[in-house]
Formats: C-alpha cells, sequence, structure tokens
C-alpha cells in the first residue's frame, strides 16, 4: 500500500511471506510456504530463491549495503550472526553470543545487529523455579 494512502495491493508470489524491504525498495526478501528463503523482485515480478540460508536461519534484514541479509541460528543458550551474500550465498560469521550461565534459559536468543557499527544486544528469557523437598511421606 502506497505511504499515502490508497487500496493495498498483493506483491509476490501467492505463497511468499514478507520478512524486509531493502532500501532500495525494489526488492522483498520472505519465505515461501515451502521454507524457502527468496527474493521478491517488484520491477520483474520474479521471485528467486536466495542460496546459502538453511531451514535453521531466521532470516533479520538487508545489510546496510543491500548485497547481503543477516542472518541468524540459535538456541537458548547461544546464537550466531552470519552476512550471507544474496548472489552467492557465500556466509560470513559476524557475531557469537553465548550466556555465561544457562539456568533457566528458556527460549532461543534473541539477536539484533547492527552492520555498520558492528554493535548488537541480545534477549534471553529464563525461566526460574523453586524446588521443594518433602521428607517422611510414603
Amino acid at each position: 500500500m502506497d505511504v499515502e494512502g490508497g487500496k493495498p495491493e498483493a506483491v509476490g508470489p501467492a505463497d511468499f511471506e514478507g520478512i524486509a524491504v531493502a532500501k532500495d525498495g525494489k526488492r522483498i526478501v520472505g519465505r515461501s510456504t515451502a521454507g524457502e528463503v527468496e527474493i521478491f523482485d517488484k520491477e520483474r515480478q520474479k521471485a528467486e530463491v536466495v542460496p546459502g540460508i538453511t531451514a535453521k536461519d531466521w532470516v533479520d534484514k538487508w545489510t546496510s549495503d543491500g548485497e547481503a541479509l543477516l542472518t541468524t541460528q540459535s538456541t537458548p543458550w547461544e546464537a550466531e550472526v552470519y552476512r550471507v551474500e544474496v548472489r552467492t550465498g557465500r556466509r560470513e560469521l559476524l557475531r557469537k553470543v553465548e550466556l555465561t550461565d544457562r539456568a533457566g534459559s528458556a527460549m532461543n536468543l534473541a539477536v539484533w545487529y547492527a552492520d555498520e557499527s558492528k554493535t548488537y544486544v541480545y534477549a534471553a528469557r529464563r525461566i526460574m523455579c523453586s524446588l521443594y523437598v518433602v521428607e517422611g511421606v510414603e
């Protein structure tokens, strides 16, 4: 939908769910219902699969130069941020984040990475419980 208003219109194939728009506004990265990461080119009206991205990758955003995507692979204890070139699929590990204390970590780490400044923030969710010891129960 145009920022100034108007009717919303579908962009991309019917089985395409957009994730992030490139700075040029012409390319949208997303996933197909089959789980493949694709780039939809609005001018050519064509979607192409991005090589080098696995099912474990969470696509975060485009890099500032528009040549690659930032992706994350994570577990409840660690996360790795990659730069994946959209043309070649070449992967570069940018940052690995590990919790120093794994206690109670319940969900995958979430990492937000700024490629220009090479800074990041992350969030961990912990569930801490109580343990009760009962004696004399048979």
